[in-house]
């Protein structure tokens, strides 16, 4: 076998903490925003009580400034400009009236945040707690699986590429697969298929009846794509999927993970096989 199966261990503890990591913050990151909207809203009503207090100093000030006045010689009465007071107590309270609506408007947008919050933590508790379970569950069967002598198992065609790796939301999607009970192989699976596929086409590590084969595939793809767009009887098996290599399945490295870069080829013989291996050898269900 040419996969590594520590290196694939130590990549799938990797991608757990990730992930722990990842819930562990989309946990706490709600609390943090419900903080920050209590001292939103105290900083609010310190600025209201600022204001207000602005307010009655102004007004005292008008007060005392109105009831000031000379009178001239000819016995006209002459009293300051006031105007100054008069534009502070316009200012303050347009500042007051705007003040006032802000808490209404905090308790909307909370309100809104709290519904969007819940779905996220029970995202967060439901589905991310389900993967960081789902990979140690992988975890654990891998290491039963390593701990089997490689004399007790038949020799079997793999091959490991070098695809991106898998991210959090394809975790996430295999999950809720598992979560539904669905059965077989789904969407994810014949798209991540499609996928590995492709990539083995100029693969130089792969034997030339493999990429010939490949080939021969996507020219079948283009002639019926042009036969029906010319209207002439194009050739026959699917228009949209490579078909496999005659001999060979595209297997899991480990089971249930429906991701490019966790497949590889084998002989269907031992394809086949491993559910009656996995069972006399005791393994995981995961494996049958």
């Amino acid at each position: 076998m040419n996969t590594d199966p520590s290196r694939i261990e130590a990549e799938l503890n990797q991608v757990s903490s990730a992930v722990q990591r990842y819930v562990h913050a989309g946990l706490s990151h709600p609390e943090t925003i419900q903080q920050e909207i209590k001292d939103l809203l105290d900083q609010i009503a310190q600025r209201r009580e600022s204001l207000e207090d602005d307010l009655r100093s102004t007004q005292t000030a008008l007060a005392e400034c109105e009831a000031q006045f000379d009178i001239d010689a000819d016995g006209n009465i002459h009293r300051p400009d006031c105007s100054f007071y008069y534009e502070q107590l316009r200012e303050i309270r347009s500042n007051l009236a705007k003040i006032a609506r802000l808490p209404d408007l905090v308790d909307r947008a909370e309100r809104r945040f709290g519904s969007a919050g819940q779905s996220y933590q029970h995202t967060m508790n439901q589905v991310g707690r389900s993967a960081v379970t789902w990979l140690a569950e992988r975890i654990t069967s891998l290491q039963q699986f390593n701990a089997v002598s490689s004399s007790d198992l038949p020799e079997e065609s793999a091959v490991r590429l070098n695809l991106p790796p898998p991210t959090f939301s394809t975790i996430i999607q295999t999950v809720k697969t598992k979560q539904a009970g669905s059965e077989g192989h789904g969407t994810l699976y014949n798209k991540s298929r499609q996928t590995f596929l492709r990539s083995l086409v100029d693969n130089p590590d792969q034997p030339h009846y493999v990429r010939g084969w490949l080939r021969q595939e996507l020219n079948r793809m283009d002639r019926i794509a042009n036969a029906r767009r010319l209207g002439s009887n194009p050739p026959g098996g699917n228009p949209y999927r490579l078909r496999g290599v005659p001999g060979l399945d595209v297997g899991h490295i480990i089971a249930g993970w429906d991701h490019p870069s966790n497949f590889r080829l084998e002989l269907t013989s031992m394809n086949r096989a491993r559910p009656s291996i996995a069972k006399r050898l005791k393994l995981s269900p995961e494996y049958y």
